[in-house]
């Protein structure tokens, strides 16, 4: 048996994994111009996420910070649509909640991506200046 750390993925789990993984591919390829983007281009998170991704680069430039959850609900038309696909099946109003919960952690995803490049860009200029 494998440690629970190590267990299989479950469908969901795995959804969501795949999910995040193109989310960062998309960031990616918006904020760096020689990134090759393997993603498929037509996918829902690209349909979902591609909108705001200039807005999460304006937050971050800006030094502010990101309220994730004010981001989402500035732009639930945009990210919550009723026909949104990509956040689990079901539309059942129970699940409002955790397609909220899902899109707000995926919009963590896409800025946390933003800071990361954020930081390899200053270590590498801090590398050059010494």
């Amino acid at each position: 048996s494998l440690p629970p750390s190590l267990r299989p993925l479950d469908a969901k789990e795995q959804e969501l994994r795949d999910t995040w993984v193109r989310a960062i591919c998309l960031m990616l390829s918006h904020a760096v111009p020689d990134f090759k983007d393997n993603c498929d281009d037509g996918d829902s998170v690209s349909q979902i996420y591609g909108p705001i991704l200039g807005d999460l680069v304006a937050i971050h430039q800006s030094g502010l910070g990101l309220n994730a959850n004010k981001f989402v609900e500035s732009r639930k038309d945009i990210l919550l649509p009723k026909d949104n696909i990509l956040l689990l099946e079901d539309s059942l109003e129970d699940n409002d909640m955790i397609k909220l919960a899902i899109c707000t952690q995926t919009i963590k995803v896409l800025y946390n991506t933003l800071v990361v490049l954020g930081e390899e860009s200053n270590s590498e200029i801090t590398k050059n200046e010494s």
